[in-house]
């Protein structure tokens, strides 16, 4: 530690010092012995003061750096589930997405105009394909409810499901029927 690093007190102390020293030059052993114990006093005092605001100095950088530390962590795991959020929230965008699809589908085809007029589900058997829809339907029906925290998203997956349910029942019927078994001629 440098002179420049002292604290303005200590500087002064050791002016005034000097200066008391100056004046008052020992002559016997003995005032040599008073002045070297009044000194060395002085100066543990000073040494004392200097290491103990260095410790808290370096105490407090410390806890300032676990304090930042914690934050980054905290925020690092904020960041992770607001990811982790943000992917299911698209997964079930996508699912949700991907049956309301094929229920426009399916509805499209059924309205017409049908591409046989003599074969009028020649349409839904083109662009039905009962695996996917059955699989949407699965997909819509095991998404955990609550997690969707509004009771619009769940009525609205919930009423989807119920929906796409109604429909595969529908075209399963049809599907029994001579117009949906029939194969595609071409």
């Amino acid at each position: 530690m440098s002179i420049k690093e002292f604290p303005f007190w200590a500087k002064v102390a050791i002016v005034i010092l000097l200066f008391v020293f100056v004046l008052n030059w020992p002559s016997s052993s003995s005032d040599w012995a008073s002045w070297v114990q009044a000194t060395g006093s002085i100066l543990a005092l000073a040494i004392a003061i200097l290491v103990s605001r260095a410790q808290a100095a370096i105490t407090q950088e410390i806890h300032k750096n676990e304090a930042s530390a914690r934050a980054k962590t905290e925020a690092q795991t904020v960041n992770d589930r607001a990811a982790q959020r943000r992917s299911w929230c698209d997964a079930v965008i996508a699912i949700v997405e991907g049956t309301a699809e094929q229920i426009w589908k399916i509805e499209n085809a059924l309205k017409g105009p049908h591409i046989d007029e003599n074969d009028p589900f020649i349409d839904v058997r083109l662009v039905f394909e009962r695996s996917n829809f059955v699989a949407s339907i699965s997909a819509l029906r095991s998404l955990p409810l609550p997690d969707l925290r509004s009771y619009d998203a769940v009525q609205g997956v919930m009423g989807l499901a119920n929906e796409a349910s109604l429909i595969l029942d529908y075209i399963d019927r049809i599907g029994r029927s001579s117009y949906l078994a029939r194969p595609i001629e071409g």
